[in-house]
């Protein structure tokens, strides 16, 4: 005897159900998640076909509570590892103590604490990318589905996070002694103005245009800064968008597809009608 209705819609969910876990994983394999293979049941069952010569065999849709795809904890965008995020932010943190280092030796290698704007900058740079690459990290050990692994996880990305903090402030603690060197020079230059009145006019002036270009040259900094935040912002929207546009076309292409197989279980149903 020919499969009943109930074995054919089962057998074109489970069609339905195979060609949508291979068309998400094309979709998420290209974005920010690696699914892995998807569920299937082990289960069968036998369809005797006409006359009873023929065995088909086809697994059996289960109702389980399991997704058809899981994402990896250990992937985000552009097929980057936790592991890899933590080893680049190790080397950042290895650059940032070799600046600091240096900025000491700088401050105490000369009684006028000579100090280096562009070797500032560049270590308030690698702290904010750390900070960043500590946020990732603090979302991403969260998804890891084995205690052990994500208690492990949890113990490197606070490590990470102290030994950031405390240079944070190693740093902050040598701007404030810079800052502090630059009112005592200020002083003895107001002291020397009074010893010297004939020459104050132009120790003003040449504090004063000092000032200027040092505000000048901060103001520079801060605005090179702003702009890479607002264009890493901008590619990570840009990115989110592409992502959603493509699951939007894949989900109305399963859908008619779906519409199709109902068509034709309708139709079979409406000609064996007609026979009978």
């Amino acid at each position: 005897m020919p499969p009943s209705s109930d074995e054919l819609v089962k057998a074109l969910l489970w069609v339905a159900q195979r060609r949508l876990g291979d068309r998400l994983n094309r979709v998420f394999r290209r974005s920010s998640y690696r699914p892995r293979a998807l569920e299937r049941c082990s289960d069968q069952w036998n369809v005797r076909g006409l006359g009873g010569k023929h065995n088909v065999r086809a697994p059996e849709i289960r109702q389980e509570k399991n997704l058809l795809f899981f994402p990896r904890v250990m992937a985000i965008e552009g097929g980057t590892t936790l592991s890899e995020i933590y080893q680049s932010s190790k080397r950042l943190l290895l650059r940032m103590r070799d600046g600091l280092e240096r900025l000491e030796r700088l401050e105490f290698s000369s009684s006028t604490g000579f100090d280096s704007p562009e070797l500032s900058f560049s270590i308030k740079r690698d702290i904010a990318q750390i900070q960043s690459l500590c946020a990732e990290m603090d979302r991403l050990w969260r998804s890891v589905t084995s205690k052990p692994q994500r208690d492990l996880w949890k113990r490197k990305v606070e490590q990470v996070s102290e030994e950031v903090d405390s240079l944070k402030e190693s740093l902050d603690k040598h701007f404030l002694r810079n800052q502090k060197r630059v009112l005592e020079a200020k002083e003895r230059a107001e002291l020397f103005e009074r010893a010297n009145g004939d020459s104050s006019h132009i120790l003003r002036i040449f504090d004063d245009e000092a000032q200027a270009m040092q505000s000048a040259h901060n103001s520079s900094l801060m605005l090179e800064e702003a702009y890479s935040t607002g264009v890493a912002i901008l590619s990570k929207y840009a990115e989110q968008r592409d992502r959603l546009k493509v699951m939007q076309f894949e989900t109305w292409l399963i859908f008619f597809t779906m519409v199709g197989f109902f068509s034709l279980i309708r139709f079979s149903f409406n000609r064996e009608n007609k026979k009978c």
